[in-house]
């Protein structure tokens, strides 16, 4: 599959996302979703976390990575995707603001441990910030929660990351697999 299709695929798997939060299925215990009206209230939590705050208390990433997240800013809405160290993942999506949280199957664990390294790998590309402010319309933006802080990049136009010389190809790309996967599990 060319860089196109990864990105086309990526553009169907958040709108399936957006679209599976307004509804609450039955099935086997590995995905809930939850109306949590405004997405900054949770997105913002999530982001001001600590990792005693969100459980983690064992690191095995150089400066105490223990998250990244990623937000993405369509017309549609916010949707935020959060990895965590322990493989644990949320998606949270819309102007709705559902979240998807799911402790993974292994490979969905699998998946959003790889995030976390790859967001590892960038850490000395990131600064620290107390901004957690949304990307604007048409962009993406990284955050990598740590034991030095909340850091974070710069908005980045989400066209872009789909091109494999963007530095942050990968992590995105990582993260969307993380998102397809969530999108694969059965809901409760």
């Amino acid at each position: 599959m060319n860089i196109i299709g990864i990105s086309l695929l990526g553009c169907a798997v958040l709108a399936a996302t957006l679209a599976a939060c307004t509804s609450v299925g039955g099935g086997v215990n590995r995905i809930q979703i939850i109306d949590v009206g405004d997405i900054r209230t949770p997105r913002d939590l999530q982001l001001g976390q600590t990792s005693s705050q969100a459980g983690i208390d064992s690191f095995t990433h150089p400066d105490g990575i223990w998250a990244v997240a990623m937000d993405l800013n369509y017309s549609t809405g916010l949707v935020t995707v959060v990895a965590r160290s322990d493989g644990s993942a949320s998606i949270y999506a819309g102007k709705n603001g559902a979240e998807i949280r799911s402790a993974g199957s292994p490979a969905v664990r699998y998946a959003v441990k790889q995030a976390v390294a790859l967001a590892d790998l960038k850490r000395h590309t990131l600064r620290n910030t107390e901004d957690k402010n949304p990307p604007p319309v048409g962009s993406t933006r990284f955050f990598v929660l740590s034991t030095r802080g909340l850091l974070s990049t710069q908005p980045i136009q989400t066209e872009s990351l789909t091109k494999a010389d963007q530095p942050y190809f990968q992590l995105f790309s990582s993260m969307h697999d993380v998102i397809m996967l969530l999108r694969a599990e059965p809901e409760i």
